[in-house]
């Protein structure tokens, strides 16, 4: 399953792949790929291609967690508010400065 790509990136075809790409990104490119993937469009895209909502939830996610790690304020704006994901998310949490 491959996912037909609304933002011009090559494809991941499962939540594995999402999440190990997005592991690798900082700074500018992490903002980039993530105002890339914060769309409506682009979930409507991953669900056209049979994720779950569940399973989209866990690639935003991914950003949350990434953003948090490296140090950057998550963006507001989007399909997913990827800031308050992160102050929700356990995980995320453990890097956000207090």
């Amino acid at each position: 399953m491959g996912v037909s790509r609304v933002d011009g990136t090559d494809g991941a075809s499962s939540i594995e792949e999402f999440v190990a790409e997005i592991s690798k990104l900082k700074g500018v490119k992490l903002l980039s790929k993530a105002r890339a993937f914060n769309t409506q469009r682009f979930v409507d895209s991953l669900r056209g291609d049979g994720f779950s909502m569940a399973e989209i939830k866990e690639i935003f996610l991914a950003f949350t967690r990434q953003f948090a790690k490296t140090g950057q304020r998550a963006p507001e704006t989007g399909a997913f508010n990827l800031y308050q994901m992160a102050q929700l998310d356990p995980e995320a949490r453990r890097y956000l400065k207090t």
